[in-house]
Parts: C-alpha cells; sequence; structure tokens
C-alpha cells in the first residue's frame, strides 16, 4: 500500500522542491493539491480496511488468516496518516529543512518502541497498530508546522525580492 503515496510523491517532488525558491505561491497551491489527492486516497485506503478487512484477509490469505482482520482493520488510520505524512516529510526536505526532519525522524523511534513495549504486552498485533497510528500522528504534529512556516518564509522571502 506504500507504495502509492511513494509514487505520486516521486512524481511531484520535482515540482514542489523547484517551486519553493521560485515560485512559493505555485509551490503552496502545488502542496494543496497533492495533499487532497493524497489525502482522498488515504481515506480510501482507510475505508477499506476498516469497513472489510475480513474480506481482504480472506481474499489475500485465506481463513487461516481470519483473525488478523483485527490487526488491518486497527492500521486503517495508519494508512491516512502515512500518505499525508510521506508529502509533509518530502515537502522537509524540499525547504531545505532536512535537519529537522531527521530530527524528528529519530525522534519518532523512541515514540515508536515505547508504544510498542506499551502496547502489545496487552493488545497484541493490535496494539502494534496503535502505536503506528500513534508515531504517524506524532510525525504529522511535528512536521506539519515546519511545513507551514517554511512555505510562509519562502512566500516572504519571494514578495521582499
Amino acid at each position: 500500500l506504500a507504495i502509492v503515496p511513494a509514487t505520486l510523491m516521486a512524481a511531484a517532488f520535482p515540482a514542489l522542491a523547484e517551486t519553493v525558491s521560485h515560485a512559493p505561491q505555485r509551490a503552496i497551491r502545488l502542496h494543496r493539491t497533492t495533499l487532497a489527492v493524497l489525502g482522498a486516497a488515504g481515506v480510501s485506503a482507510c475505508a477499506v480496511m476498516m469497513l472489510v478487512p475480513e474480506l481482504i484477509v480472506g481474499l489475500l490469505y485465506g481463513e487461516g488468516f481470519a483473525g488478523s482482520a483485527r490487526v488491518l482493520f486497527a492500521l486503517g488510520p495508519c494508512a491516512l496518516l502515512t500518505f499525508i505524512n510521506y508529502l509533509q516529510t518530502h515537502m522537509l526536505v524540499a525547504l531545505g529543512e532536512v535537519r529537522a526532519q531527521m530530527v524528528i525522524s529519530l525522534s519518532l523511534i523512541g515514540v515508536n518502541v515505547a508504544a510498542n513495549a506499551l502496547l502489545i504486552p496487552r493488545f497484541g498485533g493490535a496494539g502494534a497498530a496503535w502505536a503506528t497510528a500513534l508515531t504517524e500522528l506524532g510525525l504529522l504534529a511535528a512536521c506539519t508546522p515546519f511545513v507551514h512556516r517554511g512555505l510562509q518564509r519562502a512566500l516572504a522571502e519571494a514578495e521582499a525580492a
């Protein structure tokens, strides 16, 4: 499933990176458009995973894996967050905020490990899915202010020039 946002970002990233410094207004529009596309794809993936997890597991893996449907259900919100985070982390790179992206990502490794340690013993695979969702939510919360400030800074610099 991760190939969907990866493919979309592979197509959008060059234009995002180029327009940030030369045409920030266009970069802002492109960011919004890409966010809408990735958001719609993520909502669709989330809905399918949460509405018919038993069907998906049955089709892909057979009845022997029916118990994993609840894990797939729990991973549904992660799909939406992951799709959007592909954009936000790529935007940090396009904005020259590679250090911030690295610090955020490394910090969230600790969050993920701690959440897994707390949730897996009690909830099993669903706990691991919730830890992933928590990590993705943390990534979104940490990246979004940097992206917003970076786009506003690029716009202000272009207007001043």
